[in-house]
């Protein structure tokens, strides 16, 4: 009986649910697109699915479809062919490999890394001084041996302010829950602290470019620019960093970190010493110029999955943030304006 109205129940869901796949010319699914159409938005999960209320969308309707990695595209909704319930997107991959390249002298990627990161106060503006509008989609999830929870699910319209020295955040959210247990499931740290992967500077490549080894490279064109592809690692993190050959700014950065051990220790009120650890660190970040070409934080994601441990017990949690700057200009009530580290 139960199993029959959970059946039913996924029906409906799927029935109130236009769902799309995106996928590249290697039929591989693509995470983290951008989907958007008038003021709502959208992004793929892992499995590259996109769910879309039917109440969401008409057939004239225009959706735009964005990644950093792939070229955007545009479709008209009606023009979308659905075979069981499900269309496929496709996109293509916006690193387009410059082969017929001449290197006439040994690259030093170091010594390059140190060009690239002392021209970053020219290049770049600073990262919260205008008013800072995201389309955003952040949840954190306690994983447990036989259920996940949800301790925070926000999707919908953030804006950032910088006020003397603080930092202040408004909401306009499409949707927003956060669990009764949330206090309990943050140890030390709130792992959920999007800020890091807005400005160039906080990047691990950038702030410890000595401690990385540049194994590879290659020439490139990233979105209509004659760009170099750099390819960096050490021990525990690997990654790779897109820069603008003309004028030596980063444009792209991914890396990713495995099992980085011990984050944080310390002792809790009944539960003593305390140990949380990083089992997986993922971020991605692009850039883009401004009208006064200077270079600004446009869209970026961040995922985490940790874990922490105390006398018998231990809880794993995952996190995921996905930001895309919105080039329209929003005012959000100022009544609804907090300090970042009370956003949640």
């Amino acid at each position: 009986m139960v199993f029959n109205l959970l059946l039913l129940l996924s029906l409906i869901t799927a029935k109130d649910q236009f769902v799309m796949r995106v996928i590249d010319f290697g039929n591989q699914p693509v995470e983290g697109v951008y989907v958007r159409q008038g003021d709502g938005f959208w992004h793929s999960d892992k499995d590259g699915i996109i769910h879309i209320g039917r109440d969401k969308l008409t057939p004239n309707d225009t959706l735009y479809f964005s990644h950093l990695s792939y070229r955007p595209e545009k479709y008209l909704f009606h023009d979308l062919k659905f075979t069981m319930d499900t269309a496929t997107i496709y996109l293509e991959d916006e690193l387009i490999a410059l082969k017929e390249v001449v290197v006439s002298e040994v690259f030093d990627a170091k010594k390059y890394m140190k060009e690239v990161i002392r021209k970053i106060p020219e290049n770049y503006s600073d990262p919260f001084d205008d008013n800072l509008v995201f389309d955003t989609e952040l949840l954190y999830k306690k994983i447990g041996e036989e259920n996940t929870e949800q301790l925070i699910d926000y999707k919908g319209i953030i804006q950032l302010n910088q006020e003397e020295k603080d930092l202040y955040i408004a909401k306009k959210p499409e949707r927003e829950y956060v669990s009764d247990e949330l206090k309990q499931n943050v140890f030390f740290m709130k792992p959920y602290d999007f800020l890091n992967i807005i400005p160039i500077q906080k990047h691990d490549v950038v702030r410890y470019y000595k401690s990385y080894s540049y194994d590879n490279f290659e020439h490139i064109n990233y979105k209509g620019r004659q760009s170099l592809k750099i390819y960096y690692q050490d021990k525990k993190r690997n990654g790779y960093l897109i820069i603008d050959e003309a004028t030596q700014a980063i444009l792209y950065v991914s890396y990713s970190v495995e099992a980085t051990g011990l984050w944080t220790v310390g002792t809790m009120k009944k539960r003593g010493v305390v140990t949380t650890g990083i089992r997986k660190y993922h971020v991605e970040a692009e850039y883009v110029q401004n009208k006064l070409g200077k270079y600004i934080f446009d869209s970026g994601r961040e995922n985490v999955d940790s874990y922490s441990k105390w006398k018998k017990n231990s809880v794993s949690n995952t996190y995921d943030v996905y930001l895309k700057r919105r080039s329209d200009s929003i005012q959000l009530p100022v009544n609804k304006k907090v300090k970042i580290k009370e956003i949640f």
